[in-house]
């Protein structure tokens, strides 16, 4: 199972053996900034258990988070439309690693 989470202004994604810390590579760091600003302000909101209601704010799951406070804030979109279905958006957490819109900074297995 991986989940993800902003940690500074960087992307951090896990599993059961890996650490991997990305980036948005558009952004500046004052995006960052306020990206992980944004999703700090969020603490304390429910857990989203609909992985397809992404534009929900009153509740959110790991990645839904994190490409909300980038979405919100930089309007730069890191879905990727692989988890997707008709009609519904879902944000997986490889999406947040897997993806063209962002660099690889760190990785521990």
């Amino acid at each position: 199972e991986m989940t993800s989470s902003l940690v500074g202004s960087e992307m951090c994604i896990r599993d059961s053996h890996n650490v991997w810390q990305t980036g948005v590579k558009s952004t500046s760091v004052s995006q960052d900034w306020y990206a992980g600003h944004w999703a700090g302000r969020q603490v304390g909101k429910p857990y989203n258990y609909n992985f397809y209601r992404t534009n929900n704010r009153n509740s959110f799951y790991c990645s839904q988070l994190v490409w909300a406070a980038y979405m919100d804030v930089a309007k730069v979109n890191l879905n990727t439309s692989a988890y997707d279905i008709p009609g519904a958006r879902a944000i997986h957490p490889s999406e947040l690693l897997y993806n063209n819109k962002v660099q690889l900074i760190y990785r521990a297995k």
